[in-house]
């Protein structure tokens, strides 16, 4: 780093600019009164005028040693588990030692390297621009001098504001990937939780394929809990939904997987797995009381501290044996 030094000549005025400029002329004013009535040491008393204003504007000589310091380049760097298909991690080792070393012989900026995502971000996402601004904080952005991100191309938060997106400087992407690369992917669009048993429920899945696949129809396998399997023949790029039925409680596990096609980059996307929560629909039970006594609080407490229990209490208002001309089939209940 070069230390620069330079001089110049400074002014701390005693006095406000108004003042200031207020005196001057006052004292201009008096100087040219005064050089009219006398004409001897006129110089000496411009001279004392001159040195007046000077001792008010408190001249001084400043030295400044000045450092400069280095901009900021980063290589970002993309470890999302998509990274681990194929030979995408070999080349990003192998690209970003060569940025490294590169960067590192110019000496003209200092370099920060950035893995991301972080280790509790989420693995369905790819959040890398996240992680650069935690680590772009402390930096000015006049001191940023660009950001090389290594990736293969899947980014989640990229900035949609182009004011923030500029304030990182030249950005610059390098894929990781090869042209032309085939992949197929199973979606779960829609998977409820939790089914009544006995009952079905629906589930909405999507297969993508990139543009390169070019086939319209593709098999699926659906595999039931009890390990047996039927084949469906679907197209592709379409939502479709299918029934499952809910035989017991606790898990319900389901597979769903699509076939493979040529030269794929990856199969773990291919198939997903279904774990419906199978809950029976609540007891429904009347509680149909008379006089009060210990044992009905018992019951009632019974019941409703059952969460799978839908309680209904009734309680007879009248006594059985109590005479009038109301149908004993009519007696009046209350909840």
């Amino acid at each position: 780093m070069k230390n620069v030094l330079s001089t110049s000549l400074h002014f701390t005025p005693f006095l406000d600019t108004s003042w200031f400029i207020f005196l001057g002329v006052i004292g201009g004013l008096l100087l040219a009164l005064s050089c009219i009535s006398y004409r001897r040491f006129l110089l000496a008393r411009i001279g004392v005028y001159i040195l007046f204003m000077l001792i008010l504007l408190n001249p001084s000589i400043l030295k400044e040693e000045r450092n400069y310091v280095k901009d900021i380049a980063v290589i970002l760097v993309d470890e999302s588990p998509s990274q681990n298909f194929g030979d995408r991690a070999k080349r990003t080792e192998n690209t970003l030692n060569y940025l490294q070393q590169k960067i590192e012989e110019t000496d003209a900026v200092d370099l920060r390297i950035i893995k991301a995502p972080l280790n509790n971000a989420l693995q369905s996402r790819t959040d890398l621009f996240t992680a650069l601004d935690q680590n772009l904080s402390d930096v000015p952005e006049k001191r940023r001098a660009g950001v090389i991100i290594i990736t293969d191309g899947q980014i989640h938060d990229v900035p949609r504001n182009e004011e923030l997106f500029q304030s990182y400087g030249p950005v610059h992407a390098l894929i990781s990937g090869q042209k032309n690369e085939k992949d197929r992917q199973l979606i779960i669009k829609k998977a409820p939780a939790y089914g009544l048993v006995g009952k079905n429920i629906d589930v909405t899945y999507r297969i993508e394929d990139t543009r390169n696949i070019g086939i319209s129809h593709a098999n699926v396998t659906l595999t039931m809990h009890d390990g047996s399997q039927k084949n469906l023949y679907v197209p592709v790029k379409t939502d479709q939904t299918i029934s499952l039925p809910v035989e017991h409680p606790s898990q319900n596990v389901f597979g769903l997987e699509v076939e493979a096609v040529d030269n794929e980059i990856t199969l773990a996307n291919n198939k997903a797995a279904l774990l419906i929560n199978g809950v029976r629909d609540r007891l429904k039970v009347l509680l149909v009381s008379g006089v009060p006594y210990a044992g009905e609080r018992t019951w009632r407490n019974l019941l409703k501290s059952d969460p799978s229990v839908d309680l209904v209490h009734f309680t007879i208002l009248r006594e059985p044996e109590k005479f009038d001309y109301t149908p004993k089939n009519e007696l009046s209940l209350i909840p």
